[in-house]
């Protein structure tokens, strides 16, 4: 993965954070639910970050191996 596709994949995640964690504010909003702001923006984050990456592996046909899988996860923390 090259430094330019790493950060625009950041810049994606960075965004869709924000838009994704006011969509579902709304939402428990709308029903009533109470939530801790921060914690759903975390959680948030780190979904869309699994899932990007999930993504980038799957589109760039990456063989799984020992630093495959080590490097995947360290980028999910």
């Amino acid at each position: 993965m090259t430094i330019e596709t790493f950060l625009m994949l950041l810049l994606a995640v960075s965004v869709f954070t924000g838009l994704f964690t006011e969509a579902v504010k709304i939402v428990m909003d709308g029903l009533g639910e109470k939530y801790c702001s921060n914690v759903l923006a975390g959680g948030v984050a780190v979904i869309l970050s699994v899932l990007v990456s999930a993504a980038y592996v799957v589109l760039t046909e990456t063989a799984y191996n020992n630093k495959t899988v080590s490097y995947t996860h360290l980028r999910a923390h």
